[in-house]
């Protein structure tokens, strides 16, 4: 059997990118850490705070909405202020935006590597498949020439028009030429499953996908 495999590189690196796990891990890792740099970039900002109050003849609303027709809400009064701060030698927030931003940086290279790592991966795998399915068809060939040649042979050997000898090495060179033919074949297999197991779905299609 050989599997009918698509030899575009790119439908196969799409695939792996959605099904990798450790790609996957990386891609949140870097999310994460794109937050926390986010978080400790705010801290340097000025900060703002804003604060009102209604009086009502000298009593804040709430008090005086409890002595209810007691007051006169002839003499209200609001108040609207705010305080400003700005870390101006704000040395810990610096060295946490640095580290965050470090750490950020390290996340991308290693993501990056990851995706050339698999992309190596999944084209060394593909082209694998590729000559080992070419091999397959020629030993396969020969294989199914070598055993037409022993039987012609033997049809001769039956009429007195060959040896044993001669009947023996066309025997051994059939026989040598199928274990050729099975040996690239499982290569052949092998290089099918290692694609499948770099794109992280051999377990989908074999039906053994833990939840």
């Amino acid at each position: 059997i050989v599997y009918d495999i698509d030899n575009d590189l790119n439908t196969h690196l799409k695939t792996a990118f959605e099904q990798r796990r450790d790609y996957k891990s990386k891609q949140l890792d870097l999310e994460a850490q794109h937050i926390v740099l986010k978080i400790n970039k705010q801290k340097l900002w000025p900060q703002l705070d804003l604060k009102a109050t209604f009086l009502s003849n000298g009593f804040d609303a709430e008090y005086a909405n409890t002595l209810g027709e007691m007051l006169s809400n002839d003499d209200d009064s609001y108040f609207i202020g705010g305080s400003f701060t700005f870390p101006l030698e704000n040395k810990v927030a610096r060295a946490n935006l640095t580290q965050s931003q470090h750490k950020k940086a390290i996340f991308i290279a290693e993501l990056r590597k990851l995706e050339k790592d698999i992309q190596l991966e999944v084209d060394r795998n593909l082209r694998k498949i590729l000559l080992q399915e070419t091999k397959y068809y020629k030993y396969k060939d020969a294989a199914k020439l070598q055993r037409n040649k022993e039987e012609e042979e033997s049809k001769k050997f039956k009429i007195g028009r060959s040896s044993s000898d001669l009947i023996i090495r066309y025997q051994n060179d059939a026989i040598d030429a199928k274990i050729d033919e099975r040996r690239t074949y499982n290569q052949y297999l092998k290089a099918v499953v290692d694609l499948k197991k770099s794109e992280n779905i051999l377990l989908n299609e074999l039906n053994l996908q833990t939840t």
